[in-house]
């Protein structure tokens, strides 16, 4: 058994051996030296590429992963405040809408007694207008 896979093996590079003569038979100025430096070349760059892709994706996330966290620490501080004047009232809802047209979910937002953040703003922004109008 031993000797008919030797066998199959030399059969095998005496193939690769032939077809590569006949490769530099027809192609007389390919350098496999450079073109296997080339290639490893090639693989290096792809590989830092790739790195570097994963490592600025993973930056980008801990980005966005901080902005939202300060919307939502931003969105618990608003819901703990009354506003006294119609400019604060104007400044809560445009936080609000600039959440939204950020695709922020702020409706999502929870206070540290897991009640919606949302809804302690819309409950302060109608006290404010209760005190408005009475």
């Amino acid at each position: 058994m031993r000797e008919v896979n030797k066998q199959k093996a030399e059969a095998a590079a005496k193939r690769r051996m032939r077809s590569r003569l006949e490769f530099e038979a027809a192609n007389p100025d390919y350098n496999f030296a450079e073109s296997r430096a080339d290639h490893f070349e090639r693989l290096r760059h792809t590989e830092y590429e790739k790195l570097k892709e994963t490592r600025e994706a993973r930056e980008a996330q801990e980005i966005e992963d901080r902005g939202l966290a300060a919307n939502a620490e931003a969105a618990r501080s608003l819901a703990r405040t009354v506003p006294r004047t119609a400019a604060q009232a104007l400044a809560l809802l445009s936080f609000i809408r600039e959440c939204e047209d950020a695709g922020d979910d702020i409706t999502m937002t929870y206070n540290e007694d897991d009640a919606p953040a949302f809804m302690d703003i819309l409950g302060s922004l109608e006290a404010f207008l209760r005190t408005q109008l009475n």
